[in-house]
């Protein structure tokens, strides 16, 4: 997110600035959150004492909020979840994103909050907009056949999924 003084990079801080607000209000009260872009935090000194806590089990950064960019920096153990408020653009950067997390190997979890004005965007690919408005098709199945040629074929019965754990 860049401020800036033509108006339309200022209507985007505002928009983000209105999610980051109605983010905050999904988060109880008694826990803090820092919220950061990576070009609104230009002291690298603060930045990188915010992802040194953040890195280290028990530091005091447990909850970060971050743009793309800023989250881009993060290769974190110890941390097993992964929310997106709103979809990104295209599968791809879903599955970059979504990355983030479970660098350890163990199991993790991608969040995926969706909310009605977000599928309206042109900025959402198709294949996206599907992936969200799924109710029926395992979603590691959906995401795995984007970069596949071939479908793939899950036989047995998982719950790596709310549709699969709907459907199990």
């Amino acid at each position: 997110m860049t401020l800036g003084s033509s108006s339309t990079q200022s209507d985007a801080f505002r928009s983000h600035y209105i999610r980051l607000s109605e983010l905050r209000s999904l988060v109880p009260k008694r826990i803090p959150v820092l919220a950061l872009t990576a070009t609104a935090t230009k002291n690298d000194v603060v930045k990188n004492r915010i992802l040194s806590q953040f890195a280290i089990e028990g530091g005091t950064v447990r909850f970060l909020v971050a743009t793309i960019a800023f989250g881009m920096r993060l290769y974190c153990k110890g941390h097993y979840n992964v929310i997106h408020y709103g979809p990104p653009s295209s599968i791809d950067d879903y599955f970059q994103e979504s990355g983030r997390v479970g660098r350890d190997g163990l199991q993790s979890n991608a969040i995926l909050l969706v909310y009605s004005r977000c599928l309206v965007s042109q900025k959402n690919s198709s294949a996206v907009k599907s992936y969200c408005k799924n109710t029926e098709i395992c979603r590691r199945s959906m995401l795995l056949n984007e970069f596949s040629a071939m479908e793939l074929k899950i036989d047995s019965i998982h719950d790596c999924c709310d549709t699969c754990k709907k459907n199990a």
